[in-house]
């Protein structure tokens, strides 16, 4: 697994990330729990799957934090 991200400051600049923290409400970490089983299903079940948006899957607002999930193996990273 990898995690990557993007500063406030510097949102063109793609990062290799060690740590995340998460400071949501138990609605949202919920919300992102749910987002992400339902990736982990469709990763196993699609042959082409890709990645997908949170903010897509959860009908929100761009100005929130975005979340992303990539298939590695799309992705060339496995």
């Amino acid at each position: 697994m990898k995690i990557y991200g993007r500063t406030i400051e510097h949102a063109e600049v793609l990062n290799e990330m060690r740590e995340v923290s998460i400071v949501a409400s138990p609605d949202e970490l919920r919300s992102i729990a749910d987002f992400l089983i339902a990736q982990a299903d469709a990763m196993r079940k699609e042959d082409h799957f890709d990645h997908v948006h949170y903010l897509d899957y959860v009908g929100a607002e761009q100005e929130q934090v975005e979340i992303i999930v990539c298939n590695p193996s799309v992705l060339g990273t496995t």
